[in-house]
């Protein structure tokens, strides 16, 4: 039974390729840069939570264990199924990170520690992750805040 869905799991690809005319979302081998205009649209989506996260930190001076947390610091219009805009949110001992999936494999991620914040590129298929700098915009970002 596990053989028969690799093998159909193995031939979606193709077929999605063929319909769609490529894979959707971002592959393995993209060409991941500095100020990457897509992974900057990307990573635009996190800022909302990156300012929850910061608003939470301001209040209780330590960051949430679970994203639930940020929730309450998150204008209610952004309640939705999917607050987090995409975003998984993971705590760490010195701060937290976050983590969108990109596609099939890729993926990007916000670190943020008490020194240093920074974007990080995961191809997803176990070649390394790369160190990225975006510069991600919200339109009216004040507006997504309590």
């Amino acid at each position: 039974m596990c053989i028969v869905a690799m093998v159909i799991v193995a031939g979606a690809k193709p077929l999605l390729v063929s319909i769609f005319g490529e894979w959707p979302g971002f592959p393995s081998n993209y060409p991941a840069e500095d100020y990457d205009p897509r992974l900057t649209v990307q990573a635009s989506s996190a800022v909302p939570v990156i300012q929850a996260a910061e608003l939470y930190y301001a209040k209780h001076h330590q960051y949430p264990m679970e994203g639930k947390e940020l929730l309450p610091h998150l204008r209610s219009s952004l309640k939705s199924e999917d607050p987090l805009h995409g975003w998984t949110y993971v705590h760490e001992t010195e701060g937290y990170r976050l983590y969108s999936k990109l596609g099939w494999d890729a993926g990007l991620i916000y670190v943020h520690t008490a020194s240093s914040s920074h974007w990080v590129f995961d191809p997803g298929d176990g070649s390394p992750e790369k160190k990225i700098q975006l510069k991600p915009s919200y339109p009216n970002q004040k507006h997504f805040i309590k």
